[in-house]
């Protein structure tokens, strides 16, 4: 009995299945061919439905410049389909030894693309794939780096599309498989193994010992790192908590043992050098010592046809090679991976004003904060899924309400019944996951101003008194208990600010709150089906929703607070605390050279002009503010025909009066009107 064979996917199936799930995050269009240009020059809606034309997805997200997956491309044209054929043999030998899964298509004309996804709710920044890839290309003749130059405009087609010469591109492997390798990904340390693998090392930040320093080793150029060794000198190592306990590589060991006698090893590394650095960081990263590296290269030593050989050319410089090359690799390690993993699962998300320890049990699911500020909130967001219905601006402004809830149960204060708070941007873009404070000030100022809006400005900010809000409860006594029991009172995750802004309220109404029915997930976050389908896939791709089973949907695998930890975000908080803590200190020591407040800050409409005008951050805002005060400096216009000398009054009458023409100018819209000739 002859078995089953199923059907190759169709170009079409190839493409739905695979576009929605490769396409860089938050981009919802992809890149259409234009003959006319020969590029890749218009941008359309991404659908699922195969485009008539060669069609391609972008690689970077908009705004964070990052990527998930490593794209290379692979040009027939630049020694045709054998030379690709040679360059991906390679590629493919050296991202599989790091750990890298891989999809493979090939075009009509012979050329080739490799898809590697990274490691699940991982990325990589545009700086380290430029870098990397650049690399690569050195080596590897017909990879083309146009592809992952560009933030903006940077894509790579996708097998099942058309291409330039009328056919499709194929997908080398199964469908399945593909899908399986999106899900599955790379290991997460794939782009520091293959860095490692290919001895391509990040140059640190720290320098490296010079040649005069014979016996220098990384601790006397990086102190931090002491805390992760033991030993000094040239009996320094990893701590065995720190150490990679998998044995070498067979290739990395073979050439340690070996070298390279029949010239294979460019295969594995691009040159010689590399497949030193290869050996000595593998070495490094598994608790070895300067004094174990000289004992293995020894005459007698076991590496010393392999490893002892590629120090040869270096004649009597040759242990200063050694001792360099181990500073290096230690310093590579740290820097790529150590100083993130003092961090991890340590901390939980973090407080408007620095990192707060994790507690011992955590409520995860619920509700969380005072009823009257749930109440508020709900029907704020009510608000804003109303007012901003349609536009992007609408997930912006809900982090925003949630940040001054927040804020509102920290450190505000109940008035009659109303939560008033008053908050700088600063405290607010910590609070509202890192979203920049110039955003938040907009969503401020667009928000107030508009009828019905569940806040007002109370105060504005003037000297080290930030503007205060009072959060309205029109409207929040029409809340039923029903919404104001799925919201909690909390700050914005960090995460957020890389997956978007848009997906958090789906995330929390399933993760949160228990939500499974897709029908009523989409009703409690106000989105039509197809926009909650997409954000569904979204969260699935990023595993922190699974679908399990016919129009319901669970939390997934993977949480915000490891996504936050792939990212590194909180050191991006830190450095932003850091940076608005000097900004603070500027605007304190400002103040305190007895510059006058009211004089400089008074034409200030909002918090965000003083915080400009104060430390000179904008210049155009500052020659405008110093034009209007020489204006008022004089005085009301003189009336016409009146040629009489003006009154003298003393001075401080004149101060006076100058600030109150000012506040009428600026609060009430006041112009000075003068006075009739008389007849």
């Amino acid at each position: 009995m002859a078995h089953h064979v199923p059907p190759s996917p169709t170009p079409d199936q190839v493409w739905a299945a695979l576009a929605p799930l490769l396409s860089a995050p938050g981009r919802t269009t992809m890149r259409l061919y234009n003959p006319k240009t020969g590029k890749f020059s218009t941008s359309r809606q991404l659908t699922r439905k195969l485009p008539g034309r060669p069609a391609a997805v972008y690689l970077y997200t908009e705004h964070a410049a990052t990527t998930r997956i490593l794209a290379l491309d692979f040009d027939s044209t630049r020694g045709g389909p054998a030379a690709v054929q040679r360059d991906v043999d390679i590629a493919r030998h050296w991202l599989t030894a790091a750990g890298g899964r891989l999809i493979i298509d090939r075009s009509t004309n012979g050329g080739m693309h490799i898809i590697c996804p990274l490691a699940p709710a991982t990325s990589a920044t545009h700086t380290e794939i430029t870098h990397l890839v650049a690399v690569l290309a050195a080596h590897l003749p017909t990879l083309d780096t146009s592809p992952n130059g560009n933030i903006a405009t940077g894509c790579l087609s996708l097998p099942g599309t058309l291409d330039k010469q009328g056919g499709h591109r194929q997908l080398l492997g199964s469908l399945s498989d593909a899908l399986n390798t999106i899900a599955d990904g790379s290991t997460p340390d794939f782009l520091p193994t293959l860095y490692a693998h290919l001895g391509i090392l990040k140059r640190p930040s720290t320098p490296a010992p010079g040649p005069t320093d014979n016996n220098t080793t990384a601790p006397d150029s990086c102190p931090a790192l002491t805390q992760f060794t033991t030993g000094d000198g040239e009996d320094l190592r990893l701590a065995p908590a720190h150490s990679n306990r998998a044995p070498i590589p067979a290739p990395v060991l073979h050439y340690a043992t070996h070298g390279d006698p029949t010239g294979s090893a460019g295969r594995t590394w691009p040159t010689h050098s590399e497949a030193r650095m290869s050996v000595i960081y593998h070495a490094v990263i598994r608790g070895y010592t300067l004094s174990d590296l000289r004992a293995l290269i020894a005459p007698a030593g076991p590496w010393h046809h392999g490893l002892g050989a590629a120090f040869n050319r270096y004649a009597n410089r040759a242990d200063k090679a050694l001792s360099r090359d181990f500073s290096k690799a230690m310093h590579h390690y740290y820097e790529m991976v150590l100083i993130h993993r003092h961090r991890q699962h340590k901390l939980q998300k973090n407080s408007p004003g620095g990192a707060t320890e994790k507690g011992s049990n955590p409520a995860t699911r619920g509700p969380s904060g005072p009823v009257e500020l749930r109440r508020w909130l709900a029907y704020a967001f009510r608000w804003a899924d109303t007012e901003y219905q349609g536009r992007r601006q609408r997930w912006t402004v809900k982090v925003v309400l949630q940040a001054l809830a927040y804020l509102a149960m920290k450190s505000g204060q109940q008035v009659n019944g109303v939560w008033v708070v008053a908050v700088g941007g600063r405290s607010l873009s910590l609070a509202a996951g890192l979203m920049t404070a110039d955003a938040v000030w907009k969503v401020l100022r667009d928000t107030r101003d508009r009828v019905g809006a569940p806040l007002i400005l109370t105060r504005r900010a003037v000297g080290r008194d930030a503007d205060a809000y009072a959060l309205t409860n029109q409207g929040a006594d029409t809340v039923d208990i029903g919404a104001a029991e799925r919201i909690r009172i909390e700050p914005v995750h960090d995460a957020w600010q890389i997956l978007g802004w848009r997906l958090q309220r789906i995330h929390d109404l399933v993760v949160h709150h228990g939500l499974t029915g897709r029908t009523d997930i989409y009703a409690a976050a106000a989105v039509t089906r197809s926009t909650g389908d997409a954000m569904i896939l979204d969260l699935q791709i990023t595993g922190l929703i699974a679908v399990t089973g016919r129009g319901t949907v669970g939390p997934g695998h993977t949480t915000l607070d490891a996504i936050a930890t792939q990212h590194r975000l909180h050191d991006t908080r830190q450095d932003r605390i850091e940076r608005y803590r000097r900004e603070r200190n500027a605007w304190q020591q400002w103040l305190d050279n007895g510059h006058d407040v009211q004089d400089h800050l008074l034409l200030a409409q909002t918090a965000d002009e003083a915080y400009l005008r104060g430390p000179s951050r904008d210049r155009a805002l500052a020659v405008h503010a110093a034009y209007l005060q020489s204006v008022l400096a004089t005085g009301p216009p003189p009336v016409p025909g009146d040629d009489a000398s003006p009154d003298t009054e003393d001075d401080d009458t004149i101060i006076i009066e100058r600030r109150a023409l000012t506040l009428l100018w600026e609060l009430l819209g006041a112009v000075v009107v003068p006075e009739s000739a008389p007849a």
